[in-house]
């Protein structure tokens, strides 16, 4: 008797077995999910399942779609089982070394056009680049395109990055292994050209408790993901660098956070200046925007020439007091 792998299976009964799975394992996009995996060992797309159902695969085909479904079944996250993600109409690579781009992200980059087309001299600082996907996102968008930084402290995720940037033409971002902003602080070189700073920041900021009760993005690198008890702990990092930075470069900066919706009040007690927050699609607070305009070391040093010099100023008055009493005096 011929094994089930050998046994003739056409795209249809492909589709049936693995919706019939996903289903029993409670995945909730089981058709899409069906789809796009049966797509990925076809080296086709959508449109050509659905229509196609007479199609029969070849056995190196059914043994790799099993493989998928186990995966799947095991809540892999689709991108990292197919290897690409699309995010602002453009295909990434993506691997176990990044975060899974998503569709809420999309936000930051039309944010970011926005500011840098209001500031057309402005420098791109894209904070934890992942996947690149938000700094490519934005240099193919852009007509005259800005000097651009990609940060991240992962070496594994800066080179795929590189790739994704390969892989759509661009050039001209400049890749740097950081933790957080730590190296403009250090070699200030990087920006002797900068006129004004748009900063992005995807970072971690799911609470960890979030990580350990969802098994799908507990498969995606926690590097990217926990952000501490409350999901704040590298913004308000951040928080210190980006005031350290501003006193050293003396640069004004639009900070522009991607954050949790339930953390906005939280995130807005992290900085001085009033935080402009932006909804999603969803209609919840996705975005935080933090504009820090006025260098604060230049406040202080006025502040601090005022107070030494007031006391001068009563010395040269009562100076100039005894010298008229003294000609009032004579004779």
């Amino acid at each position: 008797m011929p094994s089930k792998t050998t046994l003739p299976l056409n795209v249809k009964q492909a589709l049936e077995k693995a919706i019939n799975l996903f289903k029993k394992n409670h995945l909730t996009s089981s058709w899409l999910d069906a789809e796009v995996l049966l797509a990925s060992v076809l080296k086709t797309d959508r449109s050509f399942i659905i229509s196609h159902g007479e199609r029969e695969l070849s056995l190196s085909q059914k043994k790799q779609f099993n493989r998928y479904i186990k995966l799947r079944i095991n809540h892999y996250p689709l991108a990292y089982i197919i290897g690409h993600k699309e995010f602002y109409s453009l295909d990434y690579i993506v691997t176990p070394v990044v975060l899974i781009p998503r569709p809420e992200s999309e936000l930051l980059v039309d944010l970011a056009l926005d500011f840098y087309r209001k500031k057309p001299s402005s420098t791109i600082i894209d904070l934890g680049t992942g996947s690149g996907c938000l700094i490519i996102a934005l240099q193919k968008n852009l007509s005259n395109n800005p000097n651009a930084f990609a940060l991240d402290i992962s070496t594994s995720a800066l080179t795929l990055a590189k790739k994704n940037a390969s892989r759509h033409n661009l050039k001209n971002i400049n890749f740097l292994k950081s933790d957080l902003l730590t190296i403009f602080i250090q070699k200030q070189k990087y920006l002797s050209n900068s006129k004004h700073l748009i900063i992005l920041a995807n970072l971690p900021y799911v609470p960890l408790d979030i990580v350990k009760k969802e098994p799908s993005i507990s498969r995606e690198p926690k590097l990217a993901l926990v952000g501490g008890i409350d999901g704040l702990d590298i913004y308000r990092r951040l928080s210190e660098q980006i005031y350290t930075l501003s006193e050293l470069t003396k640069l004004p900066i639009t900070l522009i956070c991607e954050i949790n919706p339930e953390q906005k009040k939280s995130f807005q007690k992290i900085w001085k200046e009033k935080v402009i927050f932006k909804t999603d699609l969803a209609k919840k607070t996705r975005v935080g925007i933090v504009e820090i305009k006025t260098v604060r070391s230049n406040d202080r040093t006025d502040f601090y020439k005022i107070i030494i010099s007031f006391p001068l100023f009563w010395v040269h008055l009562s100076s100039l007091v005894q010298k008229i009493q003294l000609h009032w005096r004579q004779p």
